[in-house]
């Protein structure tokens, strides 16, 4: 039976994706779950796929297990396997947690599940041990490494399953575990579609065209690529940055913002991501000129264009209703507007200083100059209708730094805070371009601490930078923007 698998050895990976198949087909007849958990399943399924194909290459390195080589694999980790696993494993031990647990489990019984699920698998991989036909050498040990791959990746799966749709300031969800991140989930499906449809498709339709006889030899354009491509990341990362922090949600359809976001790159243009994508694209192709990739630019700018026009429009009117309507007649779809369009006085973002301090009115002054369609209200800390104007200004804000009231996002009704160096760059993710795109370095790693670090210098010796003017205090309360 050995040799006989090994001789059709590819005939048997596709029956065994097949099977495969059938068997999530029973499974879904069986568990029958709800189309909501459907869609969800399918995002944490993805991503248990990915991660999961991530960690069996670094335990390949590790050295406690090696697979044969074959085609149609990553790092020398065939990718069938991981997809035949994610079908039964990913689908099934979701679809069974929805059914099994109505409520939220208690840690020992989130325990007992992912043990119950790794013991089978466990005894499973042992009675079979000699018919594992896509290993190549196991080590002394590898029991032990089969442990520890299904206990994390089984417990990742739920884990990321259960934090959809929550907000980050979500105490526990599942097990008592807080959830994961909106930024996490976001990186790790974001870093997945990257690697499909600008590496590893690519690849395979150059592939395929060689297969059939059609060759190709590009020669780069030089420079262009690296300018689109940092462009494409800029936009792409600064759009999912606002995403992650106002929404608490990721690009995916099916991991979408609780709430819909309007600010950052989303004030210019609706569809940042998809811009993001098809400049990657091109970049893509002129780094590797060919007619392929010129195939596949027109393949995924004609299904990018039919989606987000066609469908994606009608999803979005139904979930937010007016909000959306009124968001869409002063931002178009694909051409971006680089001045952005004025914004009801009420969603108008409210910027709080300490009108005691010269260093602080020039700053104001500063900003409202390069305000020219009034996204901004002014109002000073000292200001008597403060309170009034912003009921929910937690007392933890003191005149040592900027704060930046967003009232037209935020989950709970009472809008989004800023302070510091963050403040600042929202402020100017508000302006016309080219100045709006400074707003990018807060979705940075570790640029804002080191920018906040700078600010609370600045804050310190604030008062003995610039004087305090009353003529300037005059002008900015004169000011239409300002809030009395």
């Amino acid at each position: 039976m050995h040799e006989l698998i090994a001789t059709h050895f590819t005939l048997f990976r596709s029956l065994l994706f097949l099977c495969c198949v059938g068997y999530w087909y029973v499974m879904y007849q069986w568990l029958r779950p709800s189309s909501e958990v459907l869609k969800k399943s399918c995002v944490a399924t993805m991503a248990q796929f990915w991660v999961g194909l991530l960690t069996d290459i670094g335990w390949t390195q590790l050295g406690f297990w090696t697979y044969q080589s074959m085609p149609f694999a990553l790092a020398g980790v065939p990718i069938d396997l991981h997809l035949n696993w994610s079908l039964l494993w990913g689908f099934g031990i979701i679809w069974l947690a929805e059914r099994l647990f109505r409520s939220p489990p208690k840690r020992w019984q989130w325990h007992l599940y992912i043990g119950a699920w790794t013991g089978f698998t466990v005894s499973l991989d042992l009675a079979m041990v000699n018919w594992l036909v896509f290993l190549d050498e196991v080590s002394v040990w590898w029991w032990l490494g089969d442990i520890c791959f299904l206990w994390l990746i089984l417990s990742f799966t739920l884990w990321f399953y259960y934090s959809i749709g929550k907000a980050d300031s979500d105490r526990s969800i599942w097990g008592g575990l807080p959830p994961i991140s909106s930024y996490t989930r976001a990186l790790i499906s974001l870093s997945f579609l990257l690697f499909l449809f600008f590496i590893y498709l690519p690849n395979g339709m150059e592939a395929l065209a060689a297969y059939l006889g059609h060759s190709v030899s590009p020669q780069p354009i030089p420079l262009i690529p690296q300018i689109l491509l940092i462009l494409s990341f800029a936009l792409g990362g600064w759009a999912t940055h606002e995403f992650a922090r106002q929404g608490d949600g990721t690009p995916l359809p099916w991991d979408p913002p609780l709430q819909l976001v309007t600010s950052g790159p989303y004030a210019f243009v609706a569809n940042p991501m998809q811009i993001s994508g098809l400049l990657l694209c091109v970049a893509l192709l002129c780094f590797r000129p060919s007619w392929v990739m010129l195939v596949y630019l027109v393949d995924v700018a004609i299904v990018v264009v039919v989606f987000f026009n066609r469908f994606e429009p009608h999803f979005l009117d139904v979930r937010f209703g007016e909000q959306y309507q009124a968001y869409r007649q002063r931002v178009p779809l694909w051409r971006a507007s680089f001045f952005p369009r004025r914004i009801p006085e009420h969603e108008r973002l409210l910027l709080i200083f300490d009108d005691q301090c010269g260093l602080c009115q020039n700053i104001v002054q500063a900003m409202l100059a390069i305000d020219p369609t009034h996204q901004l209200r002014i109002c000073g800390f000292s200001d008597p209708k403060l309170k009034q104007i912003c009921p929910h200004l937690p007392e933890r804000f003191s005149t040592d730094s900027l704060v930046l009231w967003e009232p037209g996002n935020g989950l709970d009704g009472v809008g989004c805070f800023s302070v510091r160096s963050r403040a600042v760059f929202r402020v100017l993710g508000r302006t016309s371009f080219p100045i709006c795109l400074n707003a990018a370095w807060e979705g940075i790693p570790g640029f804002c601490f080191i920018a906040d670090k700078l600010y609370q210098w600045l804050a310190k010796h604030r008062h003995a930078v610039v004087e305090f003017s009353p003529t300037v205090q005059k002008m900015l309360q004169a000011d239409e923007r300002y809030v009395h």
